[in-house]
């Protein structure tokens, strides 16, 4: 009887055993089944557990998603707002927001901003807020409305700098330093992202990764497909559609004030360096550092170049 018993119990334990197994496969199969149907979104959240996990919160501040990593605390402290490019997310920053503490000089309130209509930032019901200047005073709302800053730099790659130069001819009494990373804004530089992003297909989009990186890297074709969805889906076209001839920085940049950094990527092949090489010279006391290897999007393939230079301006 006791061995009988004994046995009864092996069983069930066993088929529990089995059972669990079977769901775990399952859940795995269901998993790799929809990372491969929607892998964009799945590396979306896997980057936002990574920031949640590294101390980093997502806040709503004037109407826009910002996320911030807050060294600070109580005390006032130096505040960056970093904006991203046309067709991507705040989520091109993460690897900043998760930076140590011990990369800055000091104690700093780090922030990135999606933009209005990208990442989980709502569109406006009204696209004229689509141009750069209406969102540059988006920004400048989210950086007034954010509580403890002592100084204020924003950060701006491609569309992104174009953004932040414009908050920083809007508000020179408020915002100090001004770092513009591969830059778009001027009219007779009009960069390539407009045609490659706008009517997107899978050789475009391949296109863009030839010409946006210093070394790009193979992808497979699910990744392609999933990737022209969503700059179909996305509002590139309508950014584009908005701008006026007002919107250019092309007669504005001697109007600058902040202390400023122009950062490129030599290797960027959709807005070239004489781009920046001009806004370098146009604005006042503004300096040019170019960085070897990299391409259009520093703070994917130079970033520790990216923060010691941003560190030498904004501090």
């Amino acid at each position: 009887m006791l061995t009988r018993g004994v046995f009864s119990a092996q069983r069930k334990y066993l088929q529990i055993f089995m059972g669990t197994v079977a769901f775990v496969l399952l859940i795995w199969g269901l998993n790799a089944v929809a990372r491969r149907q929607f892998p964009l979104a799945y590396s979306e959240l896997d980057a936002r557990w990574d920031l949640w996990r590294g101390g980093v919160k997502a806040e709503r501040i004037a109407g826009m998603r910002v996320y911030v990593k807050d060294f600070c605390g109580a005390e006032p402290c130096p505040c960056l707002l970093f904006i991203h490019g046309l067709g991507d997310t705040a989520l091109t920053w993460k690897r900043v927001l998760l930076t140590p503490l011990v990369r800055w000089p000091r104690p700093t309130k780090i922030m990135a901003l999606d933009l209005p209509g990208s990442g989980e930032s709502p569109a406006p019901e009204d696209p004229a807020f689509y141009r750069v200047r209406r969102q540059a005073e988006q920004v400048n709302r989210i950086l007034e409305q954010t509580p403890g800053c002592s100084s204020r730099a924003v950060i701006g790659n491609s569309l992104g700098g174009w953004v932040a130069a414009w908050a920083a001819i809007e508000r020179p009494e408020s915002i100090h330093a001004l770092v513009l990373v591969d830059s778009a804004g001027l009219k007779k530089y009009r960069t390539e992202e407009s045609r490659l992003l706008t009517q997107p297909t899978v050789e475009s989009l391949k296109e863009f990764q030839r010409k946006a990186y210093f070394k790009p890297r193979p992808l497979p074709d699910f990744v392609w497909a999933a990737a022209v969805r969503r700059a179909a889906s996305g509002n590139s076209k309508e950014i584009v559609k908005e701008q006026l001839p007002a919107d250019d920085l092309d007669l504005s940049l001697e109007q600058i004030r902040a202390r400023t950094l122009v950062f490129w990527g030599r290797a960027d092949g959709l807005i070239p360096l004489a781009a920046g090489e001009e806004m370098a010279k146009r604005i006042p006391e503004a300096r040019l550092h170019v960085q070897n290897e990299c391409g259009h999007l520093p703070q994917k393939e130079c970033l520790d170049a990216l923060l010691t230079e941003i560190s030498k301006t904004v501090f």
